[in-house]
């Protein structure tokens, strides 16, 4: 099963926090840290319980309660794609 994550629009680069060790579809290593993102790229979990965190995700777009959170996503064990 693959995931893709499209959370965010008309956004040039995305802020992740990856919340354990990821690697790449060319076997190259991310540890855990935060990184800005501005391209695709596939990332696949180390371990299960990895997860990551995007920032500034708007929600409530269009309401009176509109504002930016930080999310927190479990990982998919086949990769996660940041576009």
């Amino acid at each position: 099963m693959n995931l893709a994550v499209g959370l965010m629009e008309g956004v040039e680069s995305v802020r992740v926090e990856l919340l354990g060790t990821f690697t790449d579809a060319a076997g190259k290593g991310y540890p855990p840290g935060k990184y800005h993102l501005e391209s695709e790229i596939t990332l696949i979990p180390s371990a299960p319980e990895a997860s990551f965190a995007i920032e500034d995700v708007v929600i409530g777009i269009g309401f009176h309660w509109e504002r930016k959170e930080r999310q927190v996503f479990p990982s998919s064990p086949n990769g996660t794609r940041y576009r």
